[in-house]
């Protein structure tokens, strides 16, 4: 019996854990706007969300941030650490192929279970073609600010320069999977 109460604990508390993230009301409540590359890229993730895949006005777009250039050429690591002071612009114009963004922090604790999927998904991201960037709210809050993160781990993927999917909490490799196919 106390087994069975132990083991319901847990689930509860990782549940609770696993679907609040590290949101701290007042904290992260970003709603700057600014004109850079980073609110034209939120601008076309709002629009792609609005419009239906199918709507001829998505597929006639063509404006993107992603280079195609040397799509042939392979990543040289598939995670990678955003540095503090480094442009992610550059690096998600650099990318061959699809990015994972993962805002995170180092002293959020859902935000450790996302890395170490992430981890675990290097491979995987590897054979789709994936970038994955970790950013660190504490050393990037502009971009954070630019990208609306309201909580993390808020996890973006862009395709061909838009957010195509968005999702604060963490996200389990099945869902991410789905993502970069």
């Amino acid at each position: 019996m106390k087994v069975t109460r132990l083991a319901t604990l847990i689930v509860l508390l990782f549940a609770i854990v696993f679907f609040s993230g590290c949101t701290v009301g007042g904290t992260m409540a970003f709603r700057k706007t600014s004109s850079s590359d980073m609110d034209a890229l939120l601008s076309e993730s709002l629009v792609m969300q609005e419009l239906d895949a199918s709507d001829p006005q998505v597929v006639q777009r063509k404006e993107t941030l992603v280079s195609t250039d040397s799509a042939g050429i392979p990543h040289q690591s598939t995670l990678v650490t955003l540095a503090p002071g480094e442009d992610l612009m550059a690096k998600v114009n650099n990318a061959h192929g699809p990015v994972l963004l993962d805002f995170y922090a180092d002293w959020c604790g859902p935000c450790k279970i996302q890395g170490k999927i992430l981890h675990d998904m290097e491979q995987e991201a590897a054979r789709h073609g994936t970038m994955m960037i970790k950013i660190n709210i504490d050393d990037h809050p502009q971009i954070a600010e630019q990208l609306q993160v309201e909580g993390i781990p808020t996890l973006m993927l862009v395709k061909d320069g838009r957010v195509v999917n968005r999702q604060s909490g963490v996200a389990d490799k099945r869902k991410l999977t789905q993502w970069m196919q």
